[in-house]
């Protein structure tokens, strides 16, 4: 949903964004900061409008808040194949950040959707040749083949996984894998700060 003046917000954003970029002196983020403020208050007025939210974490990554940025990644509600499509946004931010888990899941869940539409596409691509259905039954393989396999954002994720495993403590998940305290008890932590790696 937009509003009126969220183009005018966008517009004014990208130009501070862009004169930060061309400053010459040390002190950068006075543009930023005043970008971020101007998008927090356009997020509070229009709160469903993805363009705003996407800008701001923008604005949060080029200030390193990745805390802030994953929350406003959080309220998009990124679902499925949009994970494939969105997570680029905050999965450089996450690993920058110290948010070694939380980069974790969200690669796992777009491992866990190439797998699922692998099998999926498997499923219903072998109904639709018993039900006579070839075109359909060759388009969900070329969707496969052409569109999830050479996906770069899966490539991106496994390498994302492999580089962080290290630099996180498995009960840290959802869950927990090695115990069975909830994630809403165990706190939120920087594990990259806690061992000095940030």
């Amino acid at each position: 949903e937009i509003l009126p003046g969220d183009e005018v917000i966008l517009l004014i954003t990208q130009y501070l964004q862009y004169q930060t970029s061309c400053e010459s002196q040390q002190p950068k983020t006075h543009n930023l900061i005043a970008a971020a403020a101007l998008l927090e208050q356009a997020m509070d007025h229009s709160p469903y409008n993805p363009h705003l939210k996407i800008a701001a974490i923008g604005v949060y990554s080029q200030l390193h808040a990745a805390h802030r940025a994953l929350s406003i990644y959080n309220d998009l509600g990124v679902k499925q194949i949009q994970l494939d499509s969105c997570s680029y946004l905050i999965l450089p931010l996450l690993v920058r950040g110290g948010l070694y888990t939380s980069a974790i899941e969200l690669s796992s869940s777009i491992l866990r959707l190439h797998g699922s539409t692998s099998k999926d596409v498997k499923d219903y691509a072998s109904k639709s040749f018993q039900n006579g259905y070839l075109l359909k039954a060759k388009e969900m393989v070329t969707f496969q083949r052409e569109k999830m396999r050479p996906s770069l954002q899966l490539l991106h994720s496994k390498g994302i996984v492999m580089d962080c495993a290290a630099l996180m403590n498995a009960s840290d998940l959802n869950g927990g894998l090695a115990s069975k305290e909830p994630r809403s008890n165990v706190p939120a932590v920087k594990l990259g700060e806690v061992r000095g790696l940030c």
